[in-house]
């Protein structure tokens, strides 16, 4: 574990401590032009989506229960740079129509 980086701050949590080992791709764009952390080849998405990083804990509150993440990370996890995710307004989603099959 210890050759693993940082992602530094779980985004609803707020702690940072090594269980923050969850990453979450955003249905935004990242609030900063060249800090997107995901993309699609499949159907042409420039890497430009927003994350969240999250702790185990956080992770299990999230999908077992809908805990909301409050925040997004900005440029590298470990930077503990985060925004608002309420903040983050243009959507960034798959085009369906160029992923056959999928639903």
């Amino acid at each position: 574990m210890s050759d693993f980086p940082s992602l530094g701050m779980c985004c609803i949590c707020l702690q940072e401590h090594p269980s923050v080992r969850n990453i979450l791709m955003l249905p935004v764009k990242a609030s900063e032009p060249g800090t997107g952390c995901w993309g699609c080849l499949q159907c042409g998405l420039p890497m430009a989506g927003a994350v969240a990083v999250l702790c185990d804990n956080c992770l299990e509150e999230h999908v077992e229960n809908g805990r909301p993440v409050s925040l997004a990370v900005v440029g590298a996890p470990g930077e503990n740079r985060r925004v608002p995710l309420v903040s983050l307004t243009e959507p960034f989603e798959h085009d369906m129509s160029k992923h056959p099959g999928e639903e």
